[in-house]
Parts: C-alpha cells; sequence; structure tokens
C-alpha cells in the first residue's frame, strides 16, 4: 500500500462502509463546517470566486474536493480537476477535459477555443520558455465559455508543488477565471510557497482544514471496520502525538497494526493488543522519509536525542563532529521531527517516531556515554539524572549497580517510585552470589507492596524464587512472604508450595494436599481458593511479621463473620465501616480493593487492579465504562490462559449484556467461563437464562450451583440467592420465594455483611410484599454502591408502595445510568403509566441537549431512519439507538412522533454555546 492510498478501501479489516450514503457528505468525517463553506461559494455565488483550500499534508483535502466534485457534478455543475506541477501540463490536463465536455455537447464557440488553445500548445511544445499569457487567456477564453452554459469549478490541487514558474501562470488564470464568473478552488499544504502566496493575497476566501478531534478518528475508523475501541483511539491519540489529527496518518497506522497483527475484534470492537506497547509510524511516513534526508546523521540523532539534548553528548554518542551533529538538528528541527517540549527540552515531535527508529544500540549507546561523562564529572547535582541514564545504560557501563544503588538510596523515602525502578535495575546488574543482593531482592519486593505493584512482584519474584534452593531467610525470607501476599491478591495458587518451601512450612502433609489439588487442576477441574487457603493458614501457624499476619487475613476475607473478625483481631486499624467494606469487596472476589482498605495501597497493573475497575465502574452503573475496561483487559491478554479474575470480569460484561438484551454478546463474553460452583458466575448464568425467557431453567441453573456452596466461601453467594426469589415471584411460586428467603436469613446469620443483609431485605420485600423490607434495601444498597441492587429495590417498591413517585423517579434516573436498553426500561415504563407517575422533570443544565442529540432529534422529526441518521451524524445504528434510548428517558416520550412534537413544541433545549 502505498502511502498516497490513504483512503484504504473496504477490505482493509474485512469491513467497510455499505450501502448507499444519506447525503455525500456524510461521507466526509469531521469536515462539515469546510464542506459547507466551499459549498456555499460554488451553489450560491453570484459572481466569479477563488478559494484557498489550505490543510497540512494528510489533512484530507483530495478526499474533500472529491467528494464535492461528485456532488457538484450531480448537480449539473461542471468540474474541472488538475494536479499538474507544470503550466503546460495544468493547460493539458484541462484541455483533454473540456474536450470531452466539447464532445458532449458542442458549441461552436467553445470549438474556437479549445482549437486555438490546441494551436498554441502544439506550437509550444518541447519550448520550456513557454509564453503563459497566451495559453492562460485561451484557457480562460474556454472556461469562460463553460460558465456561460452552466456553473462552472476549476480544482487545481497541490499548487505548493509546482514549478518556480508556474505561480504567474496560476495568478493569470485565477484572476481570468474569477472574471469569467467561475469558480477556482486551489488547494495547498506549504503557505511558504510563492504560488500558495501569491494565491492568498487574491483569494476570497481561505478555508482551513484543522486536525480532526479525538470523536472524528474514532468516526474515521469506524468507516473501515468496527467501532474502534477506547484504548485503540487512546493509543493513538498518545502515540501520534500532533499528528493524531491527520487522517492519513491516523488511518495507515491503524492499516499498519493491523498488519503487525496488533488489531482484534472483541466484544464487537475493534481492540489494540498489547496497549502498553508503543505505536509505530509506517516506514514510508513522510517525517521517517525527512529524517533519511538528512543524511546518515539523521537517525542516529533522532533514536538518540530521546536520551539528551546535549549538542556534545549526542555529537560522542553518535559519533559525529559537533559542527556536523548541530546542522543535523537544525535540519531535523525545521522539518518538524524535533521540538522543544514544554520543559524546554529538545524531543521527537510524534512520540510514534521512538519506535519507527528502534535503534536500539544507538540509544543505549547515548545513555553509556551520558551516565560515563557524569560519573567523570563527580557532579552530586547530577545525581538523579546519572541514575536515569545508568537505568538505561548497556549492560558494558559496568559501573551503574553502584550509581544506581546509592541513587535510590538516596531518595526512596521521598520517591520511592523512582526509588523502586532503579533498585530494579541494579538487581539485573547483580549476581545472586553478590553479597548485595539479597538486600536488593527485600527492597525491591517491600517497595512493590509498598507501591501496589502485586503483579509485578508477583512475577519477577517468580523467578528468583524458583531457581533458589533450600530454605531462605533475612531479607529473602521477608521478600518471599511478601511474594505469598502477591499470589493471594492475584490468585496465582499454583506458586503457593514455591513460597511455602522457601519459608520452611511445606511439611509433607500440606505438600502432598497441594499435589492432590492440582492434579486435578491439570485433569481440568478448577482449584478453588477454599482448598488451599486453609492449608496456607495451618502451614504458617508459627510465623509472624507484617506479611503474614495479612496473609491470615487474606485468607479470611471471603469466610464466615467470626473466622472473619478472628483473623482481623483488632489489627491496621480498621473501623467497623471500614471491616463492611473489606467484606464488600470479598463477596465480589475484589483482592485489589480488600487489601487497599486493609494496608492503604492501591493496586496498580495486573488483572486483579483492572477487575477492581471493571467492577467498580459497573457497580455505579457505568456499564459502557465497564465493557470498554473489559476488552481492554482480554486484548492485553489474548494469549494468557485465563485466570479467575478474567473470568470474573468476562461474567461482568455478560450480565451487562444479558440486562440489555444483548444475549449473544453475553454468550460471547461467558463462552470460556469454567463450569465451577462460583457465586458471581452462578448469579450470571441464572440471570442470562432469565433474560432468554426460559426462568425453569434460570431457577434449575442457580439451585444447582448453590447447593455446591460448600465447595466455596459463603460469601457472595446472597446474590445468587435474590436473583432466584425474584424469579420464584415472576413464576408466583411461593414454595419457591420462601426456600430463597429461608437460604438467605441462614447465610446473613452465617456471614453478617452489608451485602447478606441488604438481600436478605430484598428477598423478604419481595416475597412477603413489605415496602418497609425494601425501603431498607435501597439504603443498604446505596450504602453498598450497589446501583443495579438499588434500581432492583426500588422497582419492587413502584409496585408496592401507597406513593411511588418517589422509588420511579429514582429507578428512572439509575435507568439511564445504565444506558441503552436495559430489560427493566420497558417494564419501568409501563409501571409508571400503570400508577399514574409522570417521568421526572429535569433542570434546563441537566435537559440541555448536545449538539449530536440536538441533531438527531431534528434528523427524527425529519422522518429519517436510524441507518439515515447513523450516516448523517457519523456514529453505528446501535449508537444512534442508545441516543434514542436515552433522548425517550429524560424527555419523557415514548415514541419517535412524541419526541419530534417535544421539539416543535420548544420542549428541548440545547447546550448553550
Amino acid at each position: 500500500m502505498s502511502w498516497s492510498e490513504w483512503s484504504l478501501g473496504p477490505g482493509l479489516f474485512g469491513f467497510g462502509p455499505g450501502g448507499s450514503m444519506a447525503r455525500e457528505r456524510t461521507a466526509i468525517v469531521g469536515r462539515n463546517e469546510q464542506w459547507d463553506a466551499l459549498n456555499d461559494v460554488v451553489q450560491h455565488a453570484t459572481s466569479g470566486a477563488l478559494v484557498l483550500l489550505c490543510g497540512a499534508t494528510g489533512s484530507g483535502k483530495t478526499v474533500l474536493l472529491n467528494a464535492l466534485q461528485r456532488a457538484w457534478t450531480r448537480r449539473r455543475t461542471t468540474v474541472l480537476t488538475t494536479d499538474e506541477c507544470s503550466a503546460p501540463a495544468i493547460v493539458d490536463s484541462l484541455l483533454v477535459q473540456i474536450r470531452a465536455i466539447l464532445d458532449e455537447r458542442p458549441s461552436v464557440a467553445l470549438l474556437d477555443a479549445v482549437a486555438a488553445l490546441s494551436r498554441l500548445r502544439s506550437n509550444g511544445r518541447g519550448k520550456p520558455d513557454l509564453e503563459v499569457l497566451p495559453l492562460m487567456h485561451e484557457l480562460t477564453r474556454a472556461i469562460a465559455h463553460l460558465a456561460r452554459r452552466q456553473r462552472t469549478v476549476l480544482i487545481i490541487e497541490n499548487i505548493d508543488r509546482t514549478t518556480p514558474g508556474t505561480s504567474t501562470a496560476l495568478s493569470i488564470l485565477a484572476q481570468g477565471v474569477r472574471a469569467a464568473n467561475a469558480t477556482l478552488i486551489a488547494s495547498a499544504s506549504d503557505a511558504t510557497h510563492l504560488a500558495v502566496d501569491r494565491l492568498a493575497r487574491a483569494a476570497d476566501s481561505i478555508v482551513e482544514l484543522p486536525p480532526l478531534s479525538r470523536e472524528d478518528v474514532a468516526a474515521l475508523i469506524a468507516k473501515w471496520g468496527p467501532p474502534a475501541d477506547n484504548t485503540l483511539v487512546e493509543a493513538l491519540r498518545h502515540g501520534l502525538g500532533p499528528l493524531f489529527g491527520n487522517p492519513r496518518t491516523a488511518l495507515t497506522t491503524v492499516a499498519f497494526l493491523y498488519a503487525q497483527g496488533r488489531l482484534t475484534v472483541i466484544d464487537e470492537h475493534l481492540c489494540l493488543r498489547g496497549a502498553g506497547e508503543p505505536v509505530e509510524l509506517r516506514s514510508d511516513h513522510p517525517l521517517l522519509a525527512a529524517i533519511d534526508r538528512v543524511g546518515q546523521p539523521g537517525r542516529k540523532l533522532a533514536a538518540a536525542v530521546a536520551a539528551s539534548d546535549d549538542l556534545p553528548l549526542l555529537a560522542e554518542a553518535a559519533g559525529l563532529d559537533v559542527a556536523v551533529c548541530g546542522r543535523a538538528l537544525d535540519q531535523l528541527t525545521r522539518a518538524e521531527v524535533l521540538r522543544v517540549g514544554s520543559n524546554g527540552v529538545l524531543e521527537l515531535a510524534v512520540p510514534a517516531l521512538t519506535a519507527a527508529l528502534h535503534d536500539e544500540t544507538t540509544r543505549r549507546n547515548t545513555h553509556t556515554t551520558i551516565a560515563r561523562r557524569l560519573i567523570e564529572t563527580g557532579r552530586a547535582a547530577d545525581r538523579r539524572a546519572l541514575a536515569d541514564h545508568a537505568a538505561q545504560a548497556g549492560p558494558q557501563l559496568f559501573e551503574a549497580r553502584n550509581v544506581l544503588i546509592r541513587g535510590a538510596d538516596a531518595v526512596v523515602a521521598q520517591h520511592p517510585a523512582q526509588a523502586l525502578d532503579w533498585y530494579r535495575s541494579a538487581l539485573a546488574h547483580t549476581e545472586p552470589a553478590d553479597e548485595s543482593w539479597p538486600r536488593l531482592v527485600g527492597l525491591v519486593a517491600r517497595l512493590q507492596v509498598h507501591l501496589g505493584r502485586f503483579a509485578q512482584l508477583a512475577d519477577e519474584f517468580a523467578a528468583v524464587a524458583r531457581d533458589h534452593p533450600g530454605q531462605v531467610d533475612g531479607h529473602l525470607a521477608d521478600a518471599t512472604a511478601w511474594w505469598l501476599v502477591a499470589l493471594l491478591h492475584e490468585e496465582r495458587l499454583d506458586d503457593v508450595r514455591v513460597a511455602l518451601r522457601l519459608l520452611g512450612c511445606l511439611t509433607a502433609e500440606v505438600e502432598r494436599k497441594l499435589d492432590a489439588l492440582f492434579e486435578a487442576s491439570l485433569e481440568g477441574q478448577v482449584v478453588q481458593p477454599i482448598e488451599v487457603l486453609p492449608l496456607l493458614t495451618t502451614a504458617l501457624a508459627e510465623k509472624s511479621g507484617a506479611a503474614v499476619d495479612l496473609i491470615r487475613l487474606m485468607c479470611a476475607l471471603a469466610t464466615r463473620c467470626e473466622d472473619f473478625y478472628q483473623a482481623l483481631g483488632g489489627r491496621c486499624g480498621l473501623d467497623e465501616a471500614t471491616a463492611q467494606d473489606v467484606r464488600e469487596a470479598a463477596s465480589w472476589r475484589d483482592h485489589a480493593t480488600a487489601v487497599e482498605l486493609i494496608t492503604g495501597r492501591s493496586s496498580v497493573g495486573g488483572a486483579m487492579a483492572h477487575y477492581q475497575r471493571i467492577l467498580r465502574a459497573y457497580r455505579v452503573g457505568d456499564w459502557d465504562a465497564a465493557l470498554a475496561l473489559t476488552r481492554e483487559l482480554e486484548a492485553a491478554n489474548l494469549d494468557v490462559p485465563l485466570g479467575t479474575s478474567r473470568y470474573r470480569a468476562r461474567a461482568i460484561a455478560a450480565e451487562i449484556c444479558a440486562q440489555r438484551g444483548e444475549l449473544e454478546r453475553a454468550q460471547a463474553w461467558m463462552a470460556p467461563a469454567a463450569d465451577a460452583p462460583d457465586p458471581l458466575l452462578s448469579w450470571v448464568r441464572c440471570g442470562m437464562a432469565h433474560q432468554e425467557g426460559d426462568t425453569e431453567r434460570a431457577l434449575e441453573l442457580g439451585w444447582r450451583a448453590f447447593a455446591q456452596r460448600s465447595r466455596t466461601h459463603p460469601v457472595g453467594w446472597e446474590r445468587v440467592l435474590a436473583r432466584l426469589a425474584y424469579c420464584h415471584v415472576q413464576l408466583d411460586d411461593r414454595t419457591g420465594a420462601e426456600r430463597a428467603m429461608t437460604e438467605a436469613a441462614a447465610l446473613d446469620a452465617e456471614v453478617r455483611s452489608r451485602s447478606t443483609t441488604q438481600q436478605l431485605k430484598f428477598v423478604r420485600g419481595l416475597v412477603r410484599g413489605c415496602p418497609a423490607e425494601l425501603a431498607e434495601s435501597v439504603n443498604l444498597a446505596k450504602l453498598r454502591r450497589d446501583a443495579y441492587a438499588e434500581a432492583m429495590s426500588c422497582l419492587a417498591l413502584g409496585e408496592l408502595d401507597s406513593t411511588p413517585e418517589r422509588w420511579l423517579h429514582q429507578a428512572y434516573e439509575l435507568a439511564n445510568r445504565f444506558g441503552r436498553t436495559w430489560y427493566a426500561r420497558d417494564r419501568l415504563q409501563r409501571l409508571m403509566q400503570r400508577r399514574g407517575v409522570a417521568p421526572p422533570r429535569y433542570q434546563a443544565r441537566d435537559s440541555a441537549l448536545s449538539a449530536t442529540e440536538l441533531q438527531i432529534v431534528d434528523l427524527v422529526s425529519d422522518g429519517l431512519t436510524n441507518r439515515q441518521i447513523a450516516l448523517a451524524v457519523r456514529m453505528s445504528e446501535k449508537a444512534v439507538e442508545a441516543h434514542l434510548t436515552r433522548l425517550f428517558a429524560r424527555i419523557g416520550c415514548r415514541s419517535r412522533v412524541e419526541l419530534a412534537a417535544a421539539r416543535l413544541e420548544g420542549r428541548i433545549a440545547g447546550v448553550p454555546a
């Protein structure tokens, strides 16, 4: 694919824009204003006009002009186009087009002008100093004949690529075309070019193509495949920097990512694999060509400048003369390859250039050179800079270890994250036989826990642990205990045996039981934490220390109330409210939040921290964000076997899709889930069966899973019981509902958490028809920050309470938060109609619609279908449906007719400009 073929075509991702466009204008993304400006000049001008279209290379000038040309041609406008670079070539190109028009629509006057122009060209061939004035006169005469017959537009593209002598010819032609009542549109990228400067001075208007917005870039990508996931758009924004809004760069970078195998479709969205890896510019990008034009020093300097902008150091690292280096830097800056950053330091203008250059040797040599120079000078003020360079230097810098350790020791109290990076680099330069190695291992482990990098600790210490013979003590024993904390945090139970061996706690009995468990896992059975954690507690019975205390508490998070508070034992200074929050996190198997509440350390990185973010978004009702985060987690781990946190994240995504009636998406999320008696998975499976209309099967699945609860911890099953009670009530099965209520009461007596109590209140209120119980359920659900549980309680109260308005309005607001097609929305709207409750009226500030929403309302009023609206506003049909669902809810309409009427009656306001 050549650089110029940036429109890519519909086969790029196996998808493409299909069907006829509602309007030609919708084919152009993010250029509506420019379209209107150019179209107004052509359609409404009463005299000739000269318009200059300016925009950076790749900004879409040609795409816009081609679309306008097609639209104008259909409206009986004569359009002539050329992108030639010299006056004779421009004349030849236009002469061919005018002859074709003459063949279609003969005219004596036009024939005379064409004949005169042809004679001039024939006589002038081979004469570089051809007089342009007669040529331009005859060309203008021909265009004037065309303009007298019908509206005429002349488009000359890329005038900044024309030869020096052509600028005069263009100026003459522009004056003649305008005098003939035709319109000349010239496009250019370089405003400093002589031809551009001359036409700009004479132009009636100048139309600029600015960078596309983030939303427009996403819409542009969606034209050639599934909707772009947020992770992909953000990676492009970060990697492309100032070129992010350039359509050509954005699309060709996406095409390159596809060619690299870094794009995949997850949940009907185009997602980026390896989101942590840099985005790379294609090898034929103009910026790389600009670097190559500088010559041999270009790539070396561009790769090295990321390390330092100190000219002598750069020259030394690149092996260049200082003067040569300086000239090359000036050239790279003029070519906009380099720029001065916000901190006053020279840097690559586009971060994606770093990956495209990928000169690791030059980069490391640069850091090594700088580090050695700083060591030689011995300046204390440069200690931090020295450690930074030493951390990225090559292995030939033998002095790096001591430099890094001293630097880390100096900043560890004020800047622990920086110190950790330096200690880790020092550890990479240190052999296990070195006497400083155990201390470094211990420091790294403690800092990783302090900074919440549990996944990093679980990964990195595994290599240390597996190769270390025998029992450890001192720093290594402390590090091993914290490694065990990280293993529990990340639910990597297969390495528990290694940690116990290092700590000297792996008794024969414990080892035998662990072997039996993990042999079963090889046969496809799922190892449950309840089967491992008691063994761990037994093995560590004689151990003490902060890490061991935390391990004991983690083992008891999801157990009975008595076991949890016994393990808590008054440690950590947790008050009752925080202890209940810990239990709430445990009910979702959210170890990241539980440990954060206990230790005050937020988790960073890893699947468990990602699951924490997904769960938080789901629980507050931001379901779209939860789905986006789940796609991000999946894209980052496609080649990694599914772990428990990913099973649960996928279950949350399936629950959202099922609640919205998107059962195929829900089934796709749940397809790889293990068939284990996990309360979260069982809750979702039960709900999916109910959404499919098979409530009997939902009850069978739920009760069968609940019967196996002894294989798991008790916390979390309250949601399954609440869903079972709801299904029984829907079937008018009093006996089954009473059974669910009895089990919920027994579970609450055993666990005594806010979650079990709230769900018990909900079940009792539902089964007994008691508004007081349901009102308490609402309050507890708010306290738990569980929007779905709150909404279900409000719905039930809307049925039972004598004054339902408050509860139905509350459910209405939550339904809007869940968005799109939450299954209970129809039930809620029917209930509000039956009980005579009108939708809530929001304040003007809250009900004001965005420009996009107003556009959708206007298009609905015009009678357009969702498909036509999607094309007009550049989004998918599903997105249009989502907007309409929210608009119906916010405005209180039940149909498109009511929505249009509300607009006509002035009940819909836009956001003030």
